[in-house]
């Protein structure tokens, strides 16, 4: 997948702060990588019988994995007028889980979980209440930071 795919979106109305984690399908990465593994395969093996099927099954299940990756989300939701936080898991656009995380929502409660993996810093956004809740991984210390932003603006613009 590509490094530099959108792999969140936040919306910030005046009422609301919601964080999601909804990929979006992107074609163009369907179709690119199951050519790009056909070309690999077909080149270094020679053998176009062994190429097809492994290309059509990459393709396939990557095709299931992005759709199910849009399907299925969750949306961590700051309600700025009364300062609840929730957690809400989706199912194509429909409620289908409601977590509350929290009555007011505290900046100091949001901790970012450094992990490396393969060479990379990624990040876990939790909320720590008498509970972890981890809300998602987030790939880049760019990410990170807006994230981080954003959420201290909230909890200042709730201060005053």
């Amino acid at each position: 997948m590509d490094e530099n795919s959108v792999y969140f979106q936040v919306n910030n109305t005046s009422d609301f702060f919601i964080l999601n984690d909804r990929i979006e399908i992107n074609w163009f990465e369907i179709l690119i990588y199951p050519t790009g593994i056909f070309l690999f395969l077909f080149l270094s093996t020679g053998n176009l019988l062994a190429t097809i099927p492994v290309t059509i099954l990459v393709a396939f299940i990557y095709t299931l994995f992005r759709y199910f990756s849009w399907f299925f989300y969750t949306e961590f939701i700051i309600n700025k007028t009364d300062g609840s936080v929730n957690l809400i898991k989706k199912r194509l656009n429909t409620t289908y889980s409601t977590t509350p995380i929290d009555k007011v929502f505290e900046f100091n409660k949001i901790i970012f979980i450094k992990h490396e993996r393969s060479g990379k810093d990624k990040y876990l956004l939790t909320y720590q209440t008498y509970k972890t809740f981890e809300i998602m991984v987030i790939k880049s210390m760019k990410h990170k930071d807006f994230i981080e932003n954003e959420l201290k603006c909230i909890f200042e613009k709730q201060i005053d």
